[in-house]
C-alpha cells in the first residue's frame, strides 16, 4: 500500500478574468475548483496508474467531506485527521488578453501538538512493513521541521520506505533522519549539500554526500530529465520534450510513478523510467494530479536511461 501525506492542502480555484487588473471590479468566469496539494496529486495519480493509495495528512473539517467525494470512484481513500479552521484556498487568476497568471496563495490553519500527535497515530494505524509514504508539501503554521522529523520517525518505526517531497529546514531535517527516498530539484539539492551544483559532476558529487543518510536520492531536473542514485549504481533518464500544457504537478506524478514501480519490485532503471513517463504525461495535462495511462505507456518508450560511472560512493 502506498500512503500519501499532505501536510497543507489546498482547495485550487482558477478564475478567467479578461483584462484582469488590481484595484478594479472585474467579472471573473470560474474554470476549475479542484482539491488539490502535492500528497492529493500523488494519490490522484496513483489511482490514474490503477493502484490504490490512501491519502491522509491534515484537512480542514469543513473540506473532509468535499475531498472524499473528489476521490469517489478512483480507487483511493481518503483518511485525514480534521483540524479547525478551513483548508486554505490557492487562486489562479488567468488573463487571456494579457496572457497573464496572478497567483494567490493562502497560509492555511494552524495545526496544534494534538493534531499532530493524532496524525503519527494514525499512520501508525495505517502502515506496515513494506509500504510507501509519501510526506509531500509545506508545512502550515504549527508544523515545525522537528514535528518532521518526529514523523518520519514513527513511519521507520512501522517498517515502510519513507519518501519525501518538501524543501527548506524540513528537508535537511528530514534527510538527517534517514529518509528511504528523497526528491530534491535542482535547487533543493543545492540547499542540501550547501554548494552551488551546476553540471553532473556536481550532481554526482552532491548524491555522494546524501546517500550517507538516504537509500534512494531522486533529482529532478525538469525537462532535462532526472537522476536516480543508489548506493548501488546511478541512471539518468533523458525524453525528447514534447508539446506541454501546464508543469505545475509534473513532480507530484514523477513520485506517483516511481512508488507504485518501486512496489511492484521493479528494477530502478525502470522505476526512474515510469516515473520521468509519468512527470511528461503529466505536462499534456490542463491541471495537475491528472495523467492519462496511455500517454504513460507511450511516453515510457521515449525514455532513455543510462547508467552512469562507479556508483557515486565510489565516485
Amino acid at each position: 500500500m502506498i500512503v500519501t501525506v499532505t501536510f497543507n492542502p489546498t482547495y485550487d480555484k482558477t478564475l478567467e478574468v479578461p483584462n484582469f487588473a488590481a484595484g478594479l471590479t472585474v467579472r471573473a468566469r470560474t474554470i476549475r475548483r479542484q482539491p488539490a496539494g502535492k500528497g492529493v496529486n500523488v494519490s490522484r495519480c496513483i489511482a490514474a496508474l490503477g493502484k490504490p493509495s490512501t491519502a491522509t495528512g491534515f484537512l480542514g473539517r469543513s473540506e473532509i467531506e468535499v475531498f472524499a467525494r473528489s476521490f469517489e470512484g478512483t480507487g483511493a481513500a481518503v483518511d485525514f485527521v480534521s483540524v479547525a479552521g478551513n483548508t486554505r484556498q490557492n487562486t489562479t487568476v488567468l488573463d487571456p488578453e494579457g496572457n497573464t497568471e496572478t497567483h494567490i496563495r493562502e497560509e492555511g490553519f494552524t495545526v496544534s501538538e494534538e493534531k499532530i500527535a493524532a496524525l503519527e497515530e494514525k499512520l501508525a494505524r495505517l502502515l506496515k512493513e513494506g509500504d510507501i509514504v509519501i510526506l509531500a508539501g509545506s508545512r502550515p503554521p504549527g508544523v515545525g521541521p522537528a514535528h518532521i522529523v518526529r514523523i518520519v520517525e514513527a513511519c521507520k518505526a512501522t517498517g515502510c520506505y519513507v519518501a519525501i517531497d518538501t524543501s527548506g529546514p524540513a528537508l535537511r531535517e528530514a534527510v538527517e533522519a534517514g529518509c528511504s527516498i528523497v526528491k530534491p530539484n535542482l535547487e533543493e539539492l543545492q540547499d542540501l549539500v550547501n554548494e552551488a551544483v551546476s553540471d553532473e559532476a556536481g550532481i554526482v558529487r552532491a548524491a555522494n554526500k546524501l546517500l550517507i543518510h538516504v537509500r534512494i536520492l531522486l533529482v529532478t531536473l525538469g525537462a532535462k530529465g532526472a537522476y536516480c542514485f543508489t548506493s548501488d549504481g546511478a541512471w539518468k533518464a533523458t525524453i525528447e520534450a514534447g508539446e506541454v500544457r501546464n508543469t505545475v504537478g509534473a513532480g507530484d506524478a514523477f513520485m506517483a510513478g516511481f512508488a507504485v514501480s518501486y512496489m511492484d519490485s521493479l528494477p530502478l532503471e525502470t522505476c526512474l523510467r515510469q516515473a520521468v513517463a509519468c512527470g511528461s504525461a503529466s505536462t499534456l495535462k490542463e491541471w495537475a494530479g491528472e495523467i492519462d495511462p496511455s500517454d504513460v505507456k507511450r511516453l515510457a518508450k521515449k525514455v532513455k536511461v543510462t547508467r552512469l560511472g562507479p556508483p557515486p560512493h565510489n565516485a
